[in-house]
């Protein structure tokens, strides 16, 4: 993570000793527990100066234990670890929505849009498309960013 310009994850978000972990593949010889298990916690210490970070998981906002992800923790965590802009989802995402919204992002991004304009380019074109106008496909993608 540490060389990346652009940090891309995705797959699913778990709430995990009181924040959001990325469940990734485990790695029997990590010698963190969380790294054994497929857990990646990203915190205000991990090494991540991205220019971009996107998260394209679920929050998992009703998960049987009965906590609550909030996307903005993981946002934030990320933000204070070095990356200037994240994107991430606010609620569980639909998976083909998330895939269009992903290609047009980086369809956007290459045509030299700031990542700004191209989250909400992103966002429009998919609103667009039949099948995602409801909010519920669209709505959930959040952008946020460093100040400077």
């Amino acid at each position: 993570m540490g060389e990346a310009r652009v940090f891309h994850f995705a797959g699913h978000a778990v709430y995990w000793r009181d924040g959001i972990a990325l469940v990734v593949v485990p790695d029997a010889a990590d010698p963190r527990a969380d790294g054994r298990l497929g857990i990646l916690r990203i915190t205000p210490a991990t090494q991540l100066p991205a220019e971009l970070a996107v998260f394209s998981a679920c929050s998992t906002a009703d998960l049987e234990e009965n906590a609550t992800v909030l996307p903005t923790r993981l946002a934030e965590s990320a933000l204070l670890a070095g990356a200037h802009h994240v994107v991430g989802t606010l609620w569980d995402v639909d998976s083909s929505a998330t895939g269009r919204f992903d290609a047009a992002l980086y369809g956007f991004l290459q045509q030299g849009k700031s990542v700004p304009e191209a989250v909400s380019a992103a966002v429009g074109s998919i609103r667009t498309l039949g099948e995602f106008q409801h909010p519920y496909f669209w709505a959930s993608f959040a952008l946020f960013q460093t100040a400077d």
